[in-house]
């Protein structure tokens, strides 16, 4: 844990206020949509540490976050294969993006404990109502959490704050993913190719594929924007 000032823009809050999220193991299957060899298991590099929880600006070495999601609609909405366009009010997706990812699914073979940055922890982290796409006070707060909590939790979770976020992202600490003895599939199939995101695409005919629409605009759903 590297010893850093906190900036006074991260709120007081004692652990006695947090609740905690735990997972039986073999209980939740992670899913990680990846488009580089070996992101799916390997830390991102530095400059590429600027989502929801990753490390603020200047502290990118203090620890590396593994984006997983719950469902493969949340997957694909992380890397923008999914999105939901402010100006149309409708969702869409971008074959071209699917495209270029594949999934991989993860069991965890040991529990594991989270730390939710949503729920009633919000109000300890003074989150409500807060619209950031820069994610700052996200970022500060998780590497407060990292510096006291680091060694104890696997990671911190949290739904999307804003409108259609279509499941729960669980954001492991690489320090500690070992600890959650995870079994990775064998197949990792493009998201075009992938058998569950084509399943919810057929059940879902009100999503249109893009074409020359809109750009997908991430003021009107930031989450898009995690990884």
């Amino acid at each position: 844990m590297d010893d850093v000032q906190v900036p006074v823009r991260v709120p007081p809050f004692r652990g006695q206020e947090l609740q905690l999220e735990l997972l039986d193991a073999g209980t939740v299957t992670l899913l990680r949509s990846y488009q580089h060899p070996n992101a799916d298991w390997e830390p991102p590099p530095v400059e590429f540490r600027t989502n929801r929880v990753d490390p603020p600006p200047g502290h990118g070495e203090s620890f590396a976050v593994m984006y997983t999601s719950t469902n493969i609609q949340s997957s694909a909405m992380e890397v923008r294969a999914l999105f939901w366009d402010a100006d149309d009010d409708r969702f869409y997706w971008d074959e071209d993006a699917a495209s270029k990812f594949h999934v991989v699914r993860f069991s965890p073979g040991r529990p594991a404990i989270f730390i939710p940055i949503d729920g009633r922890n919000r109000a300890a982290f003074r989150l409500q109502g807060k619209l950031e796409p820069s994610y700052e006070s996200t970022r500060w707060i998780a590497l407060e959490l990292y510096r006291r909590y680091g060694h104890l939790v696997h990671g911190i979770s949290y739904e999307s704050f804003h409108r259609h976020q279509l499941g729960r992202v669980y954001a492991i600490w690489h320090s500690r993913k070992d600890d959650l003895d995870l079994s990775a599939s064998a197949e990792r199939p493009l998201l075009t190719e992938d058998a569950e995101f084509l399943a919810f695409l057929a059940a879902h005919p009100f999503i249109d594929l893009l074409r020359t629409g809109p750009t997908p605009n991430p003021q009107g759903n930031p989450a898009l924007a995690a990884a």
